[in-house]
């Protein structure tokens, strides 16, 4: 194709097919080059060179793995204080004025309601408000201290009375001095109020209402 063709042909093209040309300046033979440049100085079009290298972005401290981690340890903790000590606190100042119990039994099963339903109760409203994954894990630890807890108790030296059991040590004890009802309030009761707080939130995730396509996506 002659020179004069070619200037021809870029002066019928516009602006964007121009740039375009400019930007696979590789693909033309070498004479088209030139006069493609000329024809971009005359008119005052200027191909805006490809960046040589992504532009460096400041890392957001907030999302690095460090603090992703702390958050997540922070949060578990809080929960797990929120599913022992919430229903202690509740049963401390509610169970005194809804009755008292008349023996050791009743009030054992009392203790064991109480703690049940309220952590049950704090577990599910506290996914549904904040909707914290690790809510549903907190029984891990408590579960393990109690497995550690009858681990110690099955070692241990010294007289064994009869009668007394890793059951009934643990779960239905004779709380009539406080030594004997120490493993169950130190090592029990904490292991059933988490079970309960990560069950309630599990069932919290699960139940929850879906909405449907309709109604747009999923937060």
């Amino acid at each position: 194709m002659q020179l004069g063709s070619l200037a021809q042909l870029y002066s019928s093209k516009t602006d964007d097919e121009l740039l375009l040309l400019a930007a696979d300046s590789r693909s033309l033979i070498e004479e088209a080059r030139p006069i493609l440049a000329e024809e971009l100085r005359r008119r005052n079009l200027v191909l805006e060179p490809a960046p040589s290298a992504v532009e460096y972005q400041t890392p957001n401290l907030w999302n690095t793995a460090v603090v992703k981690f702390i958050r997540t340890f922070a949060t578990f903790m809080l929960n797990l204080a929120n599913a022992i000590v919430g229903p202690a606190l509740l049963g401390s100042s509610i169970l005194p004025h809804i009755g008292y119990s008349h023996s050791v039994a009743e009030w054992e099963i009392r203790a064991w309601l109480f703690s049940i339903t309220m952590a049950g109760l704090l577990g599910f409203l506290t996914f549904r408000k904040w909707g914290p994954r690790s809510a549903i894990w907190v029984w891990t630890l408590p579960v393990a201290f109690l497995a550690f807890g009858a681990l110690m108790y099955l070692t241990r030296e010294g007289p064994v009375a009869v009668d007394d059991s890793l059951w009934k040590h643990f779960i239905a004890p004779n709380c009539v001095k406080k030594e004997t009802c120490r493993d169950f309030l130190t090592f029990t009761m904490p292991a059933a109020r988490s079970i309960a707080y990560s069950a309630a939130a599990w069932l919290s995730l699960h139940f929850q209402t879906i909405p449907s396509r309709s109604e747009g996506p999923e937060i």
